[in-house]
């Protein structure tokens, strides 16, 4: 029978071609806003990786510190911190979606203090609206030198 229509095989085709269409927009909005862009790590664990350097983590400490309280002996006389930029809009979203797991928690993150970026290494710390944390203040030793915190610890995002 040429010429006859096998309706069967349009709608098995037809059922692909939705079910193509469908599952991937239904994965976006599951995910929402969120997306790994990089990686998050702690300031130790950069550090022990190699990704921060020591003179990284002495102008990040003079920035987190608010000058070389602290480690007073660990700074030579003539220290100059690095200076640093403002981050971008596009470095925030980024952040922001590799850290967030939801739509919710990604509007609920705001980047609190910005350190610096050092060989595309962005230094942050960041505050939830969504979590509760107590101001207690807390130091952490990384390379022999001390950070000093009232909140929330210090994070470096890479970007893949």
């Amino acid at each position: 029978m040429e010429g006859v229509i096998d309706v069967r095989k349009i709608f098995l085709v037809f059922k692909a071609i939705i079910l193509v269409i469908t599952v991937p927009v239904l994965m976006f909005s599951l995910v929402g806003c969120t997306h790994n862009y990089g990686e998050i790590y702690t300031l130790e664990e950069a550090y022990e990786k190699g990704i921060l350097k020591y003179d990284d983590l002495l102008s990040i400490a003079y920035y987190n510190n608010d000058g070389i309280i602290y480690n007073e002996a660990l700074f030579p006389s003539d220290f100059k911190p690095k200076l640093i930029d403002n981050l971008n809009k596009n470095q925030i979203h980024r952040i922001k979606s590799t850290m967030a797991k939801s739509r919710e928690e990604y509007n609920s993150y705001s980047i609190a203090s910005y350190y610096g970026t050092y060989n595309r290494a962005i230094v942050f710390k960041i505050d939830s609206s969504l979590e509760n944390i107590p101001t207690v203040e807390t130091e952490e030793n990384v390379g022999g030198i001390v950070f000093h915190y009232p909140s929330n610890k210090i994070k470096v995002y890479i970007e893949n």
